[in-house]
């Protein structure tokens, strides 16, 4: 295992359901290949398989109809162990990941309906008794310190705890989720504690209404283990080269 400072990508991303978008996820990942992926509103059904190469998946699904939802994927590179939550309107997954001389750091993918209220004891489940806390995703929260287009009420109290609590709010410049009546916003964000060195980028790319938004941190002392990435065979490419270099051309096999 390895120990060090360094940056940490995460990619959020409200996907309004992942299940059609897969192959241009996949390809989106290789190219920016962050190290933990949050995704909100994933809209599967817990029968339905979804992971990605080198990647570990932990989901948390609605049980009893394919909406909502809420990932986080992690290289498997990196030691972690899944973290319950104890929210009542904030929907989440949450990984912990560990490090060996710090407090572990705590990792949620969180979405809140913009139908529902933020609870402040929510909040206070998410961050009370924790050291290390970075909540990431869209809680529909806009204040114009972050959304300069508007407020509302969640935002609001967002952005109050926050202060009375020592947090930060962590926003790319440029709206998150996009619409065609000209009222874009930037609701896609993160709230940490006990990590500052922040930076947020809101990327337009994929098809959904929310833009990717890529955090990059730096830590202290993550351990990463030594592992071997999966690469995958161009079977097409090795019956070929079996043609050329065994007697008598064999031929492909299917199954």
């Amino acid at each position: 295992m390895t120990s060090q400072r360094q940056q940490i990508k995460i990619q959020s991303w409200n996907c309004s359901s992942i299940r059609n978008k897969i192959l241009e996820f996949q390809d989106f990942i290789s190219e920016i290949d962050p190290d933990i992926i949050a995704l909100q509103e994933t809209r599967l059904a817990p029968a339905f398989h979804f992971n990605l190469a080198n990647y570990t998946t932990h989901r948390t699904d609605r049980s009893t109809h394919a909406g909502g939802g809420t990932a986080v994927l992690i290289k498997n590179s990196i030691p972690h162990h899944s973290t319950p939550l104890q929210t009542t309107i904030i929907k989440g997954t949450a990984i912990t990941l560990e490090r060996s001389h710090n407090s572990s750091i705590t990792i949620v993918s969180a979405y809140k309906s913009p139908r529902k209220p933020l609870l402040t004891q929510d909040l206070q489940n998410l961050f009370s008794n924790r050291r290390d806390v970075l909540v990431t995703g869209d809680l529909n929260a806009k204040y114009h310190i972050w959304n300069p287009l508007g407020n509302n009420r969640q935002g609001k109290q967002l952005y109050e705890y926050a202060q009375k609590n020592n947090l930060k709010i962590t926003a790319p410049t440029q709206p998150t989720r996009i619409t065609h009546r000209f009222n874009n916003a930037i609701i896609d964000l993160c709230v940490s504690k006990g990590i500052d060195q922040i930076t947020a980028e809101s990327i337009p790319a994929l098809s959904s209404d929310h833009n990717p938004v890529l955090f990059t941190i730096n830590i202290d002392d993550l351990t990463r283990k030594s592992i071997n990435a999966i690469h995958f065979t161009n079977w097409n490419k090795f019956q070929l080269q079996l043609k050329h270099l065994l007697p008598g051309n064999p031929k492909s096999l299917s199954y």
